[in-house]
């Protein structure tokens, strides 16, 4: 089972080249255009739409990302230097910083991440190498 998550993009392309150019491997049947653009990462896909892709589909308007972040994303890495590399890559390509470089208050994990050009938030998580086996 792969887990599907899609996220509306303002501007598809942008936010594609973004997530290309900091690693994500494109999905294969679904390359940027003006209206979307998929990513595989790990067992999950990331779709990004433009708004109001879905509005001929599902009976209720989504919503676009708000102000506030409503949702979290998150994967992880094997170690804090490839973590915050990614970090590093994210702001040079027009992200920013989560802001969070610390041990979590859950033991045994490193947290750091960044928050890309439409706003959605990226958590990189890195377990201690003693739980990294």
């Amino acid at each position: 089972m792969n887990l599907w998550i899609n996220l509306y993009a303002h501007d598809v392309q942008k936010l594609a080249l973004f997530y290309r150019e900091l690693g994500f491997q494109p999905h294969p049947a679904f390359p940027a255009s003006e209206n979307e653009a998929g990513f595989e990462i790990g067992h999950m896909t990331i779709m990004l739409f433009k708004q109001g892709f879905f509005d001929h589909v599902i009976p209720h308007p989504i919503t676009p990302p708000s102000p506030l972040p409503t949702l979290l994303l998150s994967f992880d890495l094997p170690s804090i230097e490839k973590a915050e590399m990614w970090v590093q890559r994210a702001i040079k390509l027009g992200g920013r910083d989560l802001n969070v470089h610390e041990m979590a208050k859950n033991p045994g994990f490193y947290n750091t991440g960044f928050i890309d050009p439409e706003g959605y938030y990226w958590n990189i998580l890195v377990r201690e190498p003693a739980q990294n086996k």
